[in-house]
């Protein structure tokens, strides 16, 4: 299998997830989408998009934003197994219609306790977690709409 892993800049690759792709014999392909532009849309069998220090709504100063944005709908048109974290999950929410809105943040970072949602339990990847495990979270200064909760830590943004 080959897994193209869609990064933001330094700092914010694929760590745990790099090695668990490597675990189980498949091939990883980082795209540094920030630096080569549009990411190719075909030869990969899953995609990884992870987090960076952009937000959507920084297209001037990020215009590579707009390939990401038509990236993701063709994988999500292909129906290419698709992983998104942070900014990933910000831009996949974005090219889908969804609404991505600033917030003033909380103080929250740490590890929290987090049980899956029985759309979660039912998910293919996140079906694979126990039930209830604890999960590093950290509030981000944006957040958006999305079509299911898959888990819950019990803290919200409101």
């Amino acid at each position: 299998m080959r897994v193209l892993a869609v990064t933001h800049g330094p700092g914010v690759g694929p760590e745990l997830f790099a090695d668990v792709v490597a675990e189980e014999g498949h091939e990883l392909v980082e795209w540094p989408i920030d630096e080569r532009g549009a990411p190719p849309r075909s030869g990969y069998d899953a995609v990884l998009v992870f987090g960076g220090d952009q937000n959507v709504g920084e297209e001037v100063e990020h215009p590579w934003l707009h390939e990401e944005y038509d990236a993701l709908r063709g994988w999500v048109e292909a129906a290419t197994p698709l992983f998104a974290v942070c900014l990933g999950a910000q831009t996949l929410a974005h090219a889908l219609g969804g609404s991505v809105t600033r917030i003033e943040p909380t103080q929250l970072a740490g590890f929290y306790e987090t049980e899956l949602t029985p759309e979660g339990v039912a998910d293919p990847v996140l079906g694979a977690l126990p039930p209830s495990f604890e999960a590093f979270l950290a509030l981000p200064h944006e957040t958006f709409d999305t079509a299911e909760e898959l888990a819950d830590s019990g803290w919200s943004v409101d």
